[in-house]
């Protein structure tokens, strides 16, 4: 955990782009606000080329996987075309807080509920992105 670039110490991997693809959020405030929220849970943080519109109902631009067994999370962040990012970047802001709070409170949870799989999306709605624990049907 002596790395600056990984504060956290996780393991990172990040797709390359194609053209006109971007993605909508900048690790340092990823790791800003896990770090803010005293998050130390994440194994994996993965950020993913995924062409498919934003209106797809199974493409969040970030979830996070608990995986029950081991106490860690993964993270993955998915592109989103060039035209929307600052537009996603900035409803991706309104609930980052958030997100890393729901990972910090994994150690507060019950040993029944810490030892199954959750996840949680930040998903497109008609009043902007949410959080909501399962994605919209197809």
């Amino acid at each position: 955990m002596n790395d600056p670039t990984n504060p956290l110490g996780y393991s990172f991997s990040k797709a390359r782009l194609t053209r006109d693809w971007s993605y909508p959020l900048k690790r340092s405030l990823l790791d800003r606000a896990l770090i803010e929220a005293g998050v130390t849970g994440v194994s994996h943080v993965t950020y993913l080329l995924d062409t498919r519109p934003l209106s797809h109902p199974h493409r969040p631009p970030l979830s996070v996987t608990y995986l029950g067994h081991d106490g860690r999370c993964m993270i993955e962040v998915r592109s989103v075309p060039s035209e929307s990012r600052l537009s996603v970047a900035d409803e991706l802001a309104k609930v980052l807080a958030d997100v890393a709070q729901w990972i910090a409170s994994i150690d507060d949870q019950v040993p029944t509920w810490r030892s199954e799989w959750h996840q949680i999306h930040a998903i497109f709605t008609a009043d902007g992105l949410r959080l909501a624990d399962d994605l919209p049907s197809a």
